[in-house]
């Protein structure tokens, strides 16, 4: 949908972007074939005489035609250019930091040294401690024992779900001046809070109108605004997936790759760590916190070969006992087993065919069939949101 327009494209969202350039580049050469044949006609209009005859009205009212015809706009892209202000040597450090809820520990002697440009992804089970260890990280948790040491330079950006509760009443551009009515971007470029709205594609016209007129993935690319409107060095985002239109998505994953700060990203989207996430924190629900060095996609892929050799390791152990020796009990029965090595097969098919849904989409026409296809990438979605978690806890039991 553009400017109020339905346009149909065949293919994936790649071709999609190809056509779509296509049209647009045909429309600029329409736009500026149509503005000299414009310019022509005011220079004529400016030296015709007074006199009103048919001809020159028709002249006339194609000037008029052609002046408030409807333009080509230019899309407008969310340039993220804040810089962030410098890091200094110390960025973050924790030293044996620990918290548990009564009997419980959700985190457990977590240390690490935080360094320049790092992009680390926080990974787990639900309720495993991700949003509790960056709520540590960030002193909006204090640990029961352990020490969390802050840079003197360390500003934070927190975006998530609930750190910040839109006031309904307030327009746009009230809200933005509350938090900055300036940023500096360096020494000679700043942006006032209405060219920041701007560039998070937010018109003009929408500068005064009230919060409670956003959809809810406005009022995510509001707060996304709001954080770097504070010009952090050092981001923290939590689930930021979550009602972020793909334009903006798209923005955002390219922002983070030429952020100058480190990153911090809690998210079960695999695709999108694959692409800003280069380091992983991974939580198993006990307390530990585990390091990985590389991204979501290998860690599920040494996982996966890891439990293949664990297991083929145990069962030539186990031909070479005595057979009077009665083995171990397992911690996985015979089934968990089996569903174990083909619970990532499963995940990886559907994935599939939730990218073949997605790109069906863009040539549907049939509202029966969007329906339905419809229907079925909610269904594709739950069903891989809960093989993720069984795979969680079988993991878990290894």
């Amino acid at each position: 949908i553009d400017r109020k327009r339905l346009y149909q494209y065949s293919g994936n969202y790649s071709r999609f972007l190809e056509k779509k350039s296509e049209r647009l580049e045909v429309e600029r050469r329409r736009d500026h074939k149509l503005d000299r044949i414009l310019s022509s006609e005011i220079a004529w209009a400016r030296k015709a005489p007074q006199g009103r005859g048919t001809k020159q009205k028709a002249r006339l009212d194609r000037v008029e035609a052609l002046m408030s015809r409807g333009k080509l706009v230019e899309e407008s892209t969310a340039e993220m250019s804040v810089s962030g202000r410098r890091l200094g040597k110390k960025i973050l450090e924790a030293k044996a930091v620990s918290l548990s809820f009564g009997e419980r520990r959700i985190i457990d002697s977590f240390s690490y040294v935080f360094k320049h440009h790092e992009r680390i992804g926080i990974i787990g089970p639900n309720g495993s401690g991700k949003t509790t260890l960056i709520n540590l990280l960030t002193n909006r948790l204090t640990p029961q024992s352990g020490i969390v040491d802050c840079g003197m330079n360390t500003h934070f950006g927190i975006f998530d779900q609930h750190s910040v509760e839109l006031d309904p009443s307030l327009t746009l551009i009230a809200y933005m001046k509350s938090i900055a009515e300036v940023v500096r971007v360096d020494d000679k470029t700043s942006y006032t809070a209405a060219d920041m709205l701007e560039r998070f594609l937010f018109p003009p016209e929408m500068h005064y109108a009230k919060i409670e007129r956003l959809s809810g993935g406005e009022k995510r690319r509001l707060h996304l605004l709001s954080v770097l409107m504070t010009n952090p060095n050092f981001l923290v985002l939590d689930e930021p997936t979550n009602d972020l239109d793909v334009q903006t998505l798209a923005v955002l994953e390219d922002f983070l790759l030429s952020f100058g700060g480190c990153v911090i990203v809690v998210s079960h989207d695999r695709f999108f760590l694959d692409k800003v996430a280069d380091f992983l924190f991974v939580l198993d629900g006990s307390g530990t916190v585990s390091g990985f060095p590389s991204n979501y996609s290998d860690y599920l892929e040494w996982k996966r070969e890891n439990s293949r050799l664990e297991q083929l390791a145990k069962k030539e152990a186990d031909a070479q006992k005595p057979v009077e020796v009665k083995s171990s009990p397992k911690k996985l029965s015979f089934k968990e087993t089996r569903e174990l090595e083909t619970i990532l097969d499963e995940i990886a098919v559907l994935e599939e065919e939730k990218s073949k849904l997605e790109d069906g989409f863009a040539s549907v026409i049939d509202p029966l069939d969007m329906k339905r296809m419809s229907e079925r990438y909610k269904i594709v979605g739950e069903e891989i949101d809960a093989k993720v978690k069984r795979w969680e806890e079988l993991e878990g039991k290894v």
